[in-house]
């Protein structure tokens, strides 16, 4: 039977109490709002009070996996406050022993009776359970349905995070993969990857040694047993005549090769010149009594530490300065149906909030917010998944907002009229700053490297202060919309 929620977190702290030896279980506080201690995290351990504080509405929106490793976290700041070494390898050890506690085999009777067998008519997954045909699993040996029989690695976030690159994409895709959690496939799986890594380690040793062999010069010098004098004349002047070789070691060779790379690669790296249009206007006649306005495009070059307008078909871009957004709260109505745990009313007023930030900082484009049966053209949607490519999915794991400019193509320029906003309410703290920044792409602003700039890749910050991200939006990025706010460039009109 599967627990809700409340209980399941309960039950998981009482498991790693259990498998960290303490002497107390940590009493568990489930706030209905946010939590007073913890405004800004998932959970909060008081380990004064052998208390462990979380949300009701965070609760609610973690899965199962999640919710035990919460657990083994907060319950582990019981014997170690800080994220030191000792912390991270408290948690791994807890849950492996209580993975390895679960997966623990039956005693075996005296009377050698026959052994229980697997279920063969439900799942063996145990946050699945449900009645389907079933499979047996090459490597366990348990049934499983179509949708759990593959296996997965028993991995850990914390080890995710510890592990290097590509190491750490393929354990996240791992991690996230749909299957079960097996503990043969897991060593079989570790041991092919020291075995693969072993022989690549020995294939560069045999390359090394190659490249030393080959830097070695082979001489042999024999004195001769008699000389004259006229004879060593001769020698030495012949010696002069020579072209000296240097003999150079195989490290300044190496060196010198990783430096030359290095050079090469930073100056491809900056062969890309971002540059940013700049318009002149001239008047010329296109068709008899009309009069339309046509584009001269100058290059200059732009500082990257500020926004520049994303060129769209290697041509100029233009935006207009009114817009009317529709707000789709399908997935928040789903996450607080009855409006008690905060979540919906906190994230529409924080959404137009952010619309309303770059209304009055810019003063040069206007937002109505209108309703599904009207005609909008901005579409803001609230989604557990991004509408990413394929190759987008890549490289981006987390993402937590998406923007896509919607425009259409003139005589020699692009105009765009508005787009459409993803944003995932996961992280709820950082909705603000998610919406401001996706804002920023509609209005045809690109991602810059400034942190201090509303147009930074990756945002972190989570408080809400007004006045902190209205000085996020620099005087580079109005000078840059001053240039292309040019409602009058429609050439639909």
């Amino acid at each position: 039977m599967i627990l809700d929620k409340k209980s399941y977190f309960i039950r998981c702290v009482k498991e790693a109490a259990k498998v960290l030896g303490l002497k107390k279980v940590p009493r568990v506080k489930i706030w209905d709002g946010a939590c007073p201690y913890s405004e800004n995290e998932i959970a909060h351990a008081h380990s004064d009070l052998n208390l462990i504080c979380i949300s009701k509405g965070r609760l609610e929106s973690m899965n199962f996996d999640e919710i035990k490793e919460t657990a083994f976290h907060e319950t582990t700041h019981m014997l170690h406050r800080n994220h030191d070494i000792d912390f991270v390898k408290a948690v791994d050890e807890a849950l492996l022993a209580n993975w390895l506690e679960n997966r623990k085999p039956k005693k075996i009777n005296i009377s050698h009776k026959k052994e229980k067998e697997s279920d063969r008519e439900r799942c063996n997954y145990h946050l699945c359970r449900k009645k389907a045909k079933l499979y047996k699993c090459k490597y366990c040996g348990d049934y499983f349905c179509k949708d759990h029989i593959k296996p997965k690695m028993v991995v850990t976030l914390n080890q995710i995070s510890r592990a290097k690159e590509p190491l750490r994409s393929w354990l996240e895709k791992e991690y996230r993969k749909e299957g079960h959690p097996d503990l043969i496939y897991t060593r079989m799986t570790w041991e092919e990857l020291e075995k693969r890594e072993k022989e690549e380690l020995e294939k560069r040793w045999e390359v090394l040694n190659i490249l030393k062999e080959i830097s070695k010069t082979d001489r042999s010098f024999e004195k001769p047993e008699e000389i004259t004098q006229e004879e060593h004349k001769a020698e030495k002047e012949s010696e002069k005549k020579k072209i000296k070789t240097i003999k150079i070691p195989l490290e300044e060779i190496i060196l010198t090769l990783f430096i030359l790379g290095f050079a090469w690669y930073v100056y491809n790296s900056f062969q890309n010149v971002f540059v940013v249009p700049t318009v002149e206007e001239t008047t010329t006649t296109i068709q008899p009594s009309i009069t339309t306005t046509s584009l001269q495009v100058k290059k200059i070059n732009v500082d990257l530490n500020f926004s520049t307008p994303a060129p769209r078909l290697n041509k100029s871009c233009f935006i207009t300065n009114r817009y009317f957004v529709y707000i789709n709260d399908s997935l928040l109505r789903i996450i607080d149906p009855d409006y008690s745990k905060g979540i919906y009313n906190s994230t529409i007023n924080v959404t137009k909030t952010a619309f309303k930030i770059w209304e009055d900082e810019t003063k040069l484009v206007h937002f109505d917010f209108v309703g599904p049966d009207e005609n909008y053209t901005i579409y803001v949607e609230f989604t557990a998944e991004m509408p990413l490519k394929a190759a987008e999915k890549e490289f981006v794991a987390y993402a937590l907002g998406y923007a896509i400019p919607y425009g259409y193509e003139c005589e020699n320029y692009c105009f765009e009229t508005g787009g459409k906003i993803y944003i995932s309410p996961k992280e709820n703290s950082r909705v603000f700053a998610i919406t401001l920044h996706e804002i920023g792409h509609i209005l045809n602003l690109a991602d810059v490297g400034n942190t201090d700039s509303v147009m930074y890749a990756w945002q972190e910050e989570s408080t809400f202060s007004e006045q902190m991200w209205r000085e996020k939006i620099t005087k580079e990025i109005k000078d840059t919309l001053k240039m292309i706010v040019k409602p009058e460039y429609d050439c639909r009109v």
